[in-house]
This record gives C-alpha cells, structure tokens and sequence, in this order.
C-alpha cells in the first residue's frame, strides 16, 4: 500500500537536503568550520592538528542542551514507552492529540492577529509609512 503522506514527507526531505547540498558545494570556499590550531608538542605526527578547546566547548555546552532540551519534551513518551503497556500509550496519545486541538484553536485567532500587527509594523518600518490606527 502507498503511504502518500510518508512519501510526501520524504520527498520534502529528499529536496531539503539535495538543495542544502547544492548550495553548501558552490559556497564551499566562503563556508568556515571549525577552528583547527597546531599543537607545538605533537609537530610532525599525525596529531599535530587538534581542535579548538573553545570549539570543543561549544560542542559539549550545545549537545548536553540537546539531551536536556529531548529529555524535557519527549520524556514523558520515553517512560510511558519503558514502563507503560499499549493501551496507556494510546490513551496518552489521544489525550495529547486532543489537547493540541485545544489549544491550537484556542490560540490561532491570537496568532492571526499577531502575524497582522507583526506584518502591518513591518511594512511600516520599510517604508516609512505610518498608517492611521483607530
């Protein structure tokens, strides 16, 4: 059976990265990565270029945000998967799909309004026309 939405969902991924891909090759010159610095104490063997300890820094403080943040919003489906058997699961889905519904209706006419404002300041700020508010 053809699943259409999981083959649109992959195709949308297959022309991201094909795009990305393409446009990172003709910027590769310009692209910088990470800051290499030699090592005095290893001159001449293959290790004489390490990273950046600032580098490696950021790495570290970044990827230990990612497990804290993935822990934060996924945990409850993580222990529910662990400790919990199929029917709770389902539960827990159907009450977490229902309460997005909820609020994704109670808050879309905020969002609106906000995109409007938002779009109305915009076109202000570029070109420096005021518009007459009531």
């Amino acid at each position: 059976a053809l699943h259409y939405p999981v083959s649109c969902f992959g195709a949308g991924h297959i022309v991201h990265a094909t795009l990305l891909g393409v446009l990172r090759w003709r910027k590769r010159g310009q692209i910088r990565g990470p800051r290499f610095v030699a090592n005095p104490a290893n001159r001449g063997s293959a290790l004489s270029v390490n990273l950046d300890l600032a580098s490696l820094r950021l790495i570290g403080i970044f990827s230990a945000q990612s497990v804290f943040k993935h822990l934060l919003t996924e945990g409850d489906r993580i222990v529910l998967t662990l400790l919990g058997n199929s029917y709770e699961r389902g539960v827990y889905g159907m009450a977490s799909s229902i309460g997005g519904i909820a609020s994704r209706m109670l808050l879309q006419p905020v969002e609106e309004n906000a995109r409007l404002l938002f779009g109305r300041l915009g076109y202000e700020v570029v070109t420096g026309a005021a518009t007459a508010t009531d």
